[in-house]
């Protein structure tokens, strides 16, 4: 008889797959036609994937990322307009842990397959972009 697996001991193998700098743990991706997808039983096994593990992943990063954003642009307004800007430690102490996280996250990405990196445009127009917005402007 099989037990069913908790969400909470789903999630810590996943932070702990994650703390991992190279996982061993992949998925061998095949090249399939569009008609394999045109299953009931595939759309079926999507969406109970999608449905109990998925969406709470992807929303938890979503809202993860959306927070630390909020944040920053939070910091950068009390920055210019508090009377007291030292009492923003905290505030910056979490940007720069949760900086650091991303940061992490995307190192993993990059460790495991440079080449699958680099062929993602979203991560290549990320790149560009972060290069020529640090840019110095020259003064004539």
């Amino acid at each position: 008889m099989m037990r069913k697996t908790s969400y909470w001991k789903a999630f810590c193998h996943m932070i702990l797959l994650k703390t991992q700098l190279k996982s061993h743990t992949y998925v061998k991706v095949y090249d399939f036609s569009i008609e394999f997808y045109d299953n009931p039983a595939i759309a079926a096994l999507v969406a109970y994937k999608w449905n109990t593990i998925g969406y709470w992943y992807w929303f938890g990063q979503f809202f993860l990322q959306s927070c630390f954003y909020v944040m920053v642009v939070t910091a950068s307004i009390m920055q210019v307009y508090s009377e007291h800007p030292s009492q923003l430690y905290v505030l910056f102490l979490t940007i720069i842990v949760m900086a650091s996280v991303f940061l992490w996250l995307e190192l993993r990405q990059i460790l495991t397959s440079v080449k699958r990196y680099s062929d993602s445009g979203y991560n290549v127009l990320m790149c560009w972009r972060s290069h020529f917005h640090w840019q110095p402007a020259s003064i004539n």
